[in-house]
């Protein structure tokens, strides 16, 4: 569904009303959705694959290196915890991202 993400692009450009509303969106799937209710169908995994993303990474899922599983399963203190900060981090900058994109 890149076609519509690229009409959405579109759209947005011209609409200040599509504008104001992608930047209210305050997660992927608020963006997916409002997109959706103004006739645009598209996933989150397609907004990955439009920003040149990985699966996953918009909402924070994509997967951990072997390194960080490894340190994580050895009860390294506190060390999950970072690691799930950083990967919510980047999944927001990330959608930071799409959203500049798209307007």
């Amino acid at each position: 569904m890149i076609s519509e993400i690229e009409r959405f692009h579109s759209a947005v450009k011209g609409s200040p009303e599509l504008n104001q509303g992608l930047e209210s969106a305050s997660n992927p799937d608020d963006l997916v959705a409002f997109a959706g209710s103004n006739g645009y169908n598209f996933s989150v995994e397609d907004l990955e694959q439009w920003g040149g993303l990985k699966k996953g990474q918009l909402r924070g899922e994509d997967e951990l290196s072997d390194a960080d599983l490894e340190n994580a399963a050895g009860g390294v203190g506190g060390y999950l915890g970072a690691v799930i900060g950083i990967t919510e981090s980047m999944a927001r900058a990330a959608y930071n991202d799409i959203k500049r994109l798209l307007t």
